[in-house]
């Protein structure tokens, strides 16, 4: 949400092409999710610590259907994309959203709401969106996000 508003206010072209491209990944996630309909099966959670408790309240808020392809993943993918094309944009804060997506990501499949093929495919369509979107309407495009995260330019 902070990311959604800083691009509102900073950079209105940027804030319309990640949103466009948000728009158009979810849109083929739902037609997916209508014809290939998909089912998590989830381990039973035994115990009573405070992990077990916030497992058994992720799975409390998010049912386990519709998980190919994974909109965790194409959110947290694309909004790392909008991250990496602001301008002026520090190496740590790039080097930060590496790292969040990442985590995000990661825990989808280690807390058994995603498989893996669940994430490929979520990344895939982030990918396909961003190149679509951003080569359409923003003209500049950083596809290979180590690249963009080490380089010397900030």
């Amino acid at each position: 949400m902070g990311v959604l508003l800083y691009l509102l206010i900073k950079d209105k072209k940027l804030f319309i092409t990640h949103s466009l491209a948000v728009i158009l990944g979810q849109t083929i996630c739902l037609i997916i999710f209508l014809l290939y309909p998909t089912y998590v099966i989830r381990p039973e959670v035994v115990g009573s610590d405070i992990f077990s408790k916030l497992v058994l309240l992720i799975y409390s808020n998010d049912n386990p259907v519709n998980a190919f392809p994974s909109v965790h993943v194409l959110q947290s993918v694309l909004t790392h994309i909008a991250i990496l094309n602001i301008k002026n944009i520090k190496k740590s804060v790039k080097i930060s959203s590496y790292v969040f997506s990442t985590m995000v990501i990661l825990s989808t499949i280690t807390i058994k709401q995603h498989y893996v093929i669940d994430v490929a495919g979520g990344y895939l369509l982030a990918a396909i969106c961003a190149k679509f979107v951003y080569e359409i309407f923003y003209q500049r495009y950083k596809a290979n996000t180590l690249d963009v995260i080490f380089s010397t330019n900030k």
